[in-house]
């Protein structure tokens, strides 16, 4: 799996959506001042893959933004089957998605499965 591309909105400090897009092969390399989100960017990742879209546990809680709202994450990710946008929303209508060129192709607890297949089918998070 590579990503391709992230989006977040209602995640912390980004109330607006913010992308990180045109990630490539290899290696690649997020440069920025302190405080501008490359924590919240990862913290975000994870979560997307390995918290529950029905989460509403001090992690998630954690992606709201001080003003409320549902944090919402969305990843492009490439596979050798094609590429797939996958997208998270927690807390007011908990939403996850799947899919691809536009179409859907799994939501809600079908999403959760989906993505823990693609992370070789255990969810239970980084070692």
């Amino acid at each position: 799996m590579k990503i391709r591309a992230i989006t977040l909105n209602n995640v912390r400090r980004f109330t607006d959506p913010a992308q990180v897009v045109g990630i490539g092969d290899g290696i690649n390399v997020l440069s920025e001042p302190n405080e501008h989100g490359k924590s919240t960017l990862f913290d975000a990742i994870q979560a997307l893959f390995f918290k529950p879209y029905g989460s509403r546990d001090k992690d998630v809680a954690a992606l709201r933004p001080h003003a409320g709202g549902a944090p919402e994450v969305t990843i492009e990710v490439e596979t050798d089957k094609g590429r797939f946008v996958v997208f998270k929303r927690w807390f007011q209508k908990p939403l996850a998605t799947v899919h691809r060129n536009s179409t859907l192709i799994a939501q809600a607890d079908e999403a959760e499965a989906w993505i823990a297949q693609l992370l070789g089918g255990d969810a239970g998070g980084p070692s």
